[in-house]
């Protein structure tokens, strides 16, 4: 049958499974595929790459094929989760990104590049008597109260970051309907 108006079409597309994926072994990749049930099974897909390449694959799955689930009025709020999304994976990328740099050998070489400072027996000393998240958890609030800017703060161990950011991951997944 082919469409010649648009309940047709919407009637059409109604029968088309549609799932917008990033491609397994292929990261950055997104494909958007749609089945055909009421044909010979045909796949419609379309494949984008590139810096926004899962944004532009939601979109494009929101726009093509809104009318399969008769919501052409939710087109709107479709593409602005897309865009909700694509703002969350940015943001968990860049704190990835963060998080790499503690973990690198070019954290540990500048730890133990200054291992022959001064004031390291008085400050151990502190962390001994007071402990090493206390000492730094006070010297970071001080810090802040004179210079709000360009203070030096500490947060939370890596391993409680790390163990948030897959939490988010898990979250992100889920609600795109995927595995985390």
């Amino acid at each position: 049958m082919t469409p010649t108006n648009r309940s047709e079409l919407a009637e059409a597309q109604m029968a088309k499974q549609i799932e917008v994926f990033e491609r397994r072994g292929e990261p950055g990749v997104w494909s958007v595929e749609a089945i055909d049930y009421d044909s010979d099974g045909r796949i419609d897909q379309a494949i984008f790459v590139g810096p926004e390449a899962e944004l532009q694959a939601r979109q494009y799955a929101a726009w093509k094929y809104a009318a399969a689930k008769g919501a052409i009025e939710a087109l709107p709020a479709l593409l602005n989760l897309a865009n909700e999304a694509a703002s969350l994976r940015a943001a968990l990328e860049t704190a990835r990104e963060v998080i790499a740099l503690m973990d690198g050998e070019g954290c540990r070489a500048k730890i133990f590049n200054n291992a022959n400072v001064p004031e390291d027996p008085a400050v151990l000393a502190l962390c001994r008597v007071h402990g090493f998240g206390a000492v730094m958890d006070s010297a970071a609030r001080q810090w802040f109260a004179r210079d709000h800017i360009g203070a030096f703060v500490s947060g939370p161990c890596a391993a409680t970051v790390r163990a948030t950011l897959a939490g988010v991951d898990a979250a992100l997944a889920s609600a795109q309907g995927e595995k985390p």
